[in-house]
């Protein structure tokens, strides 16, 4: 009799694992919980799990915590901390491609349409969920965190698993930044994107799991966020040097994709991601929105 082999869900194995070394009625214990149904095979709508997430806050974790109520933050430090930590750690092992990325997302927006409360949070004034400098940061520490650099240490297994998480975060902060999440007072809002793309396009890295990993990553944020990125090397003035070096940037993007999709060497994955960015970026150019006015 043949062997069945079973897939492990990482989404599900993260959050259980989250479950296990928390305790009941403890934020994050609860909400891996509402996270576990979100993302479970027929399980709650983001809208659900929203709705569940403001009533653990409201008729729980507020009544149980007394002192909570008497904070200006009532409770949002605690209850956005666990929140964002869970919701960035399965952005982090949910496959890029994974429809339940998307429903994170939408889960999000959802928690933004529910009725306002005004909280403080740091010395910031903040609609709860819809001004949350809680997972901003959040993401941003992810992102350093998430890097693969030139030389990684550890075994092949390691390296790959580092690479693959990179390239399932940086997916994730693309449906963030296309979402509008990321936008901040310090202008990060496409820092990532930029950085990230940049990095895998323009430095010279040898073939192999990072190269694969930096050039896959540059290739879903532009499939995934291309419009907004590309706007946005179009937002300076049209005479400015910093114009005419961001559009100079995208070009050089669009050359790299193209070579790439038609390197002969390249694994057969990365020719395919870089020749559906490069027709994006080509179809975006075409389409003239927001082109600039005197192009170089």
């Amino acid at each position: 009799m043949a062997e069945t082999s079973i897939t492990r869900d990482e989404g599900i194995a993260y959050l259980e694992e989250e479950i296990s070394e928390a305790y009941e009625g403890d934020e994050t214990y609860e909400l891996a919980y509402i996270l576990k149904r979100l993302i479970a095979e027929d399980g709650i709508t983001p809208q659900g799990a929203a709705q569940q997430i403001d009533s653990y806050y409201e008729d729980d974790l507020l009544p149980s915590q007394p002192i909570l109520q008497k904070e200006k933050a009532k409770g949002m430090i605690n209850l956005l901390g666990a929140l964002d930590d869970l919701i960035c750690g399965l952005g982090s092992v949910l496959h890029y491609n994974d429809v339940r990325q998307d429903a994170l997302i939408q889960l999000i927006l959802e928690l933004r349409k529910l009725p306002p409360r005004q909280v403080v949070i740091g010395d910031n004034e903040c609609t709860d969920y819809k001004d949350n400098p809680i997972f901003v940061r959040q993401v941003y520490e992810n992102w350093n965190g998430y890097q693969v650099y030139d030389s990684l240490p550890g075994t092949p297994l390691e390296v790959q698993e580092s690479c693959d998480k990179y390239v399932n975060w940086s997916s994730f902060i693309a449906r963030c930044t296309s979402a509008g999440f990321l936008a901040d007072k310090e202008g990060y809002e496409y820092k990532y994107s930029t950085v990230d793309i940049s990095s895998g396009l323009e430095e010279e890295i040898p073939q192999g799991k990072i190269r694969n990993a930096r050039i896959l990553a540059a290739a879903n944020y532009i499939l995934l966020a291309g419009s907004g990125i590309r706007n946005y090397c179009h937002s300076y003035s049209s005479d400015s040097d910093r114009r005419r070096r961001a559009w100079e940037m995208w070009n050089v993007w669009k050359e790299k994709f193209e070579a790439i999709a038609n390197g002969q060497d390249e694994d057969p994955d990365i020719k395919n991601a870089a020749e559906k960015a490069h027709a994006v970026m080509v179809e975006l150019d075409a389409s003239g929105h927001d082109a600039p006015e005197n192009p170089p």
